[in-house]
């Protein structure tokens, strides 16, 4: 028997970078949700600089899929190009950040200097209880 604890989220992702991700750029995530048939824009803004390493300490699970295979000899240095995953399992485990309520959500994170924009994706996920993770759904 299989608990649904433990069942991972199977995720198919193309992420485009447009120029090199090093930790002297910052990353902002805008987390938007969606209440009464709308998005209501900026419920949550974060930003964060070193990104590389707050990728690997915030949301490690997405680091590993996507982003460790790209390192170049342990620095944090990702050519330009397209990033993909397929049929991936994909542990959503946000160890240091809070829990946040159960809802709709729409994410944007954009990685970059000043106006040079290097990264930017967007995400739209759903937080639900622990027990009902076979309902769940995020898509790239």
């Amino acid at each position: 028997m299989i608990m649904a604890s433990t069942l991972l989220a199977l995720m198919v992702c193309s992420a485009g970078v447009h120029g090199k991700v090093i930790n002297s750029v910052i990353m902002k995530i805008i987390a938007d949700i969606w209440s009464n048939n709308q998005w209501k824009e900026n419920a949550y803004v974060f930003k964060f600089s070193q990104p590389c390493r707050n990728f690997k300490e915030n949301v490690p699970g997405f680091y590993e899929q996507l982003l460790r295979k790209r390192e170049v000899k342990g620095a944090c240095l990702f050519r330009p190009g397209v990033y993909e995953i397929n049929d991936a399992p994909m542990n959503w485990t946000f160890p240091n950040i809070p829990i946040m309520p159960y809802r709709q959500y729409r994410v944007r994170i954009m990685v970059g200097k000043a106006e040079n924009l290097h990264a930017c994706w967007v995400v739209e996920c759903r937080t639900i209880p622990r027990g009902l993770q076979l309902a769940s759904a995020v898509y790239f």
